[in-house]
This record gives C-alpha cells, structure tokens and sequence, in this order.
C-alpha cells in the first residue's frame, strides 16, 4: 500500500521539478484542491522552488504513517522527507503528505520545501 502513496509522491516531485506546476496541481487529491487555488499553488511554488534552481539529487530519508494530521479529517497519511540538493541549495529537505482517498487511491496532498 505504501509503494502506491510513494508512487502518487515521486510523480508530484517530478511534475514540480518540471516546472509543470498546474499538472502537478490537477495530481492534488480533492481535498489539497479545495484548499489552495491552482493559480496560488502556482504562484507558491514559483516563488519558492523556482530560486532554488534544478535538481541535483534526491533520497528518500524518512516516512511516517499517520492517522491523523494537524487541520486534516482523520484518515490515512503517509508523510516522505527527501534529502534534497539543488543547484542554488546543497542542503535541502522537501517533504510531500499523501493521503488515501475515497476509493483506496493515494493522493498527494501536500509539498514542503527547506
């Protein structure tokens, strides 16, 4: 079940690092869409992925299985931390929340960039 949440994560991390940032939008469960805008996740990553330039490299250093999240219903979560290296940044840390969605499809939800 996990290697689907990892699958919907590592698709969301290759659409950002395209800079394709409305299909990487349109890959958000419902409930990430309700509650940021396309035009403001857009707006969000330009301004902080877009400075720290291209990928350099990227593993996987952590994930948690969770029940319940800060400001989320209860259901099921699974939160990954990359160690990250990016062409401006050499140490970074980005973390992308799935959740399981209605149906049992793994969604991500969520990105967080340092």
């Amino acid at each position: 079940m996990q290697h689907k949440a990892m699958g919907s994560a590592v698709a969301l991390l290759a659409l950002i690092d395209d800079k394709s940032y409305d299909e990487a939008w349109e890959s958000l469960g419902e409930f990430a869409q309700a509650m940021i805008k396309r035009p403001d996740w857009t707006r969000l990553l330009e301004r902080v992925r877009s400075p720290l330039g291209s990928l350099r490299s990227r593993t996987p250093s952590s994930q948690e299985q969770r029940e319940t999240l800060p400001g989320l219903p209860d259901g099921h979560y699974v939160v990954y931390t990359f160690d990250s290296e990016f062409q401006n940044k050499a140490k970074g840390a980005e973390t992308v929340t799935c959740a399981m969605a209605v149906g049992g499809e793994w969604k991500a939800i969520g990105y967080q960039v340092s």
